[in-house]
C-alpha cells in the first residue's frame, strides 16, 4: 500500500494517473511548492511560437525539479492557471540557469516587473529536448490540455 502519513492518518494516493502525478492529496494539504519572484523580460522566444511567458527567476535557494508543471500563477490579487517549464529550455538555446517559464492561460498583459507567487501543483512531465520547433509546439499544446485538465479538479 503506498500512502502518506499525515498526523496519524494514513491516506492512500495511487501511484501515477494519466501519466502525471496525482496532485489532489498535495492541494488539500496546501503541500505544493511556491515560488515567489519578479517576472523578468526574456528573449520572447514563446510568444513567437503562439505561447508567452512570464519568466521568473529562480533563486539557487529554491531546489524543483526540471519538468512541465500544472501552475497557479498569484499576482495583482489574482489567481490564474497556466502551465510552466522549470529547467534550461534545451530545445531553442539551452541555458546554463535553471528558469522558471509561465504561460498563463487566456492572458495577454503585460507583467514585467510584478511581484508573483507560483505554486506548482502538478508536474505533467520531465523536461526534454525536442528535434524541432514544431514538436516542441505540438508538446507544449498537449501539456496545455492536460495541465487545464488537473486545474480543473483543484
Amino acid at each position: 500500500m503506498h500512502g502518506v502519513f499525515i498526523s496519524g492518518a494514513i491516506f492512500v494516493i495511487p501511484a501515477r494517473k494519466n501519466n502525471y502525478h496525482n496532485s489532489t492529496i498535495c492541494y488539500i494539504f496546501n503541500m505544493n511548492i511556491k515560488i515567489s519572484g519578479i517576472v523578468t523580460d526574456g528573449a520572447k522566444r514563446g510568444r513567437t511560437i503562439g505561447f508567452p511567458t512570464a519568466n521568473i527567476a529562480l533563486d539557487a535557494a529554491y531546489k524543483v525539479e526540471n519538468g512541465v508543471y500544472a501552475v497557479k500563477i498569484k499576482f495583482d490579487g489574482m489567481t490564474l492557471d497556466g502551465v510552466a517549464n522549470v529547467g534550461t529550455h534545451p530545445t531553442v538555446e539551452e541555458s546554463r540557469l535553471t528558469l522558471l517559464e509561465v504561460h498563463i492561460f487566456e492572458f495577454t498583459s503585460d507583467i514585467y516587473g510584478k511581484k508573483t507567487e507560483v505554486i506548482l501543483i502538478a508536474k505533467i512531465r520531465d523536461e526534454k529536448r525536442f528535434k524541432s520547433i514544431d514538436e516542441l509546439k505540438a508538446a507544449i499544446q498537449n501539456d496545455c490540455k492536460v495541465a487545464r485538465d488537473i486545474l480543473t479538479k483543484c
